[in-house]
């Protein structure tokens, strides 16, 4: 089923009041860009071009209103690159609009794209502060990103003890949320092995290791959490 149905509606089966950052959801693409299998080293002069060219298609997505966020990872190795958020008109759109990145079409990331229902107005808030500051230079934050992939014990259907340990889940959320934890959460919607994304607003990947610990649905093998150290521009995720 589509990722359980979305995570059994997300809130629907909470008893804890959702907040607005969870309660309040709208649809966007979420595309890794991933190192690509046949890499090669480059010449700094050709690095530097692809980067300068990939950077330039970023602004340019951004100004066309087609991608609200976007940021790379500080994992070593690096296993994936960063990742774009596109807010379009379809799953198609998407993939044809991040298949034209400059480190994708020069082989040196492949990028798949995924349906994820998350808090609406992501990029809301730096849309606005770019107008009214043209010439700042973003200032990067470090978020840490963690990707729930499909555990062992993930549910084929909807059951009373999955419905329970989704109800605890979303709970965990809305106490990440109200603690000031969480800055982003939502499932995909598609077949793939994630289940959904969450992003902490902590220092480090050990903290939120921690508070990963504590959600019902990663102690009951739900889901395995997969984390990363991603950065992102300031005011990107405000609120």
């Amino acid at each position: 089923m589509k990722t359980l149905i979305a995570l059994m509606s997300l809130a629907g089966f909470a008893s804890a009041q959702p907040t607005p950052l969870l309660s309040d959801l709208d649809l966007y693409y979420l595309g890794f860009l991933r190192p690509s299998p046949d890499r090669k080293p480059l010449p700094k002069a050709d690095a530097e071009r692809i980067q300068s060219a990939h950077m330039a298609n970023i602004q340019k997505m951004a100004k066309d209103g087609v991608l609200v966020a976007a940021g790379p990872m500080g994992d070593n190795p690096t296993t994936i690159s960063g990742i774009f958020i596109f807010k379009t008109a379809s799953l198609e759109e998407a993939q044809r609009i991040a298949a034209q990145d400059p480190t994708v079409t020069g082989h040196r990331n492949t990028i798949d794209v995924h349906p994820w229902r998350a808090p609406k107005g992501i990029g809301a808030a730096y849309a606005t502060w770019r107008k009214e500051n043209p010439d700042v230079k973003d200032e990067m934050v470090a978020y840490q990103l963690g990707i729930l992939k499909k555990g062992p014990k993930w549910p084929k259907e909807q059951t009373p003890e999955s419905q329970r340990v989704m109800a605890a889940h979303f709970e965990f959320l809305t106490r990440m949320d109200r603690e000031n934890h969480l800055a982003s959460a939502g499932p995909f919607l598609d077949e793939s092995d994630i289940a959904g994304i969450y992003v902490f607003r902590v220092g480090s990947i050990e903290e939120a290791q921690k508070l990963v610990a504590q959600d019902p649905g990663v102690k009951e093998g739900f889901f395995l959490p997969e984390m990363h150290r991603w950065w992102c521009a300031d005011h990107v995720l405000a609120r």
